[in-house]
């Protein structure tokens, strides 16, 4: 065979031999040994490519997201540009304020149809005889629904 050291054509490929330095000294294990540095750099290299990469793909979801951001405040525009003038004009504080007293209306109004409910339950119960101007008696019930006459 000839030099093991150099490249050889085979098959159409390229391929690089290389045969361990048994003579070596160890000095050229050190850092100062050319092929230690090509490999520290080339490693360094792959590495800056992975991180600029990582990077690349961050920012892309970064832009993605803040297009998505600027869509929903689009949207949220539009529907405010539906609201009233009046209330377009109101500072945040105002409309909070009017949120609370609405949401104390409606726990008002739950409460009085709950109280009215308990009433109506309350009156299930009752029957009472009605006298008619004709002389007639009648016993009135509330049952249910519906109001019982017999």
């Amino acid at each position: 065979m000839a030099n093991l050291g150099s490249r050889q054509r085979m098959a159409g490929k390229h391929i690089n031999y290389q045969l361990p330095n048994l003579r070596a000294s160890k000095t050229s294990l050190k850092e100062s040994d050319p092929r230690n540095k090509h490999r520290k750099l080339y490693t360094q290299l792959v590495s800056a490519q992975l991180k600029i990469q990582d990077i690349k793909s961050q920012r892309s979801a970064l832009l993605l997201e803040i297009s998505k951001i600027k869509q929903i405040l689009e949207q949220e525009k539009n529907i405010i540009a539906g609201f009233p003038a009046a209330l377009q004009q109101m500072d945040m504080k105002s409309l909070e304020e009017e949120y609370k007293a609405l949401q104390g209306d409606k726990s008002g109004e739950v409460e009085y149809f709950q109280t009215l409910d308990e009433t109506i339950n309350g009156m299930k119960g009752i029957s009472d005889p009605v006298k008619c101007r004709c002389g007639l008696e009648y016993n009135v019930k509330l049952v249910g629904e519906a109001v019982d006459i017999s």
